[in-house]
């Protein structure tokens, strides 16, 4: 429900708090952009939206 209201507002992407831009202690950071196409799939969303058949599956509509 967030997420479709975010997307509703919106909300385009998601995005990690500026504190984690810090680099680790070896030097690297946290890769979120390769990380969050993966995430979305695992959700069932389409570029962070969630598909029509993940809505059917939780009772929803957008």
């Amino acid at each position: 429900m967030e997420r479709l209201y975010d997307l509703r507002a919106g909300g385009k992407r998601d995005y990690l708090p500026s504190k984690f831009s810090i680099p680790l202690p070896d030097g690297r950071f946290c890769p979120i952009d390769k990380m969050i196409s993966s995430y979305y799939v695992k959700r069932g969303w389409n570029e962070g939206v969630p598909t029509e058949e993940k809505l059917k599956d939780l009772g929803l509509s957008f």
